[in-house]
């Protein structure tokens, strides 16, 4: 019979003991990278609005373990960001989360050529 027991070090990790060995494996997570192309002029009043969006998220969606906004050298209209998510479930309570709504309104016409790509994590 195999016990398994969650505990949390650097991300969820699982540990798996058997009568004759223990294994540690890291538990799914669900990744999402976006990149958007912020309005000529309008890049420090998108970020401090995305900055309160992404506290929101860490403060009140268990699910959303990591939020972090990427700036590309050379590319001061461009931003990056990196989510990382429990699971796909954890993301699809943020894609459907009131913080999301609100910060797509207060940001509304200050962004074009929003891509997401989801992506699993090992």
């Amino acid at each position: 019979m195999l016990n398994c027991v969650v505990t949390f070090l650097q991300g969820p990790l699982r540990t798996l003991h058997s009568s004759t060995k223990r294994r540690v494996v890291p538990l799914p997570k669900h990744v999402v990278i976006v990149t958007i192309d912020v309005a000529e002029g309008r890049m420090e009043e998108y970020k401090l609005l995305l900055l309160a969006h992404r506290d929101r998220c860490l403060k009140d969606e268990p699910g959303t373990l990591r939020f972090d906004m990427l700036y590309p050298k050379g590319a001061e209209n461009k931003l990056m960001l990196y989510e990382e998510y429990q699971d796909a479930a954890a993301h699809q309570a943020h894609s459907n989360g009131a913080s999301l709504a609100r910060v797509l309104a207060e940001t509304a016409g200050m962004a074009a050529n929003v891509h997401a790509i989801d992506c699993t994590m090992d």
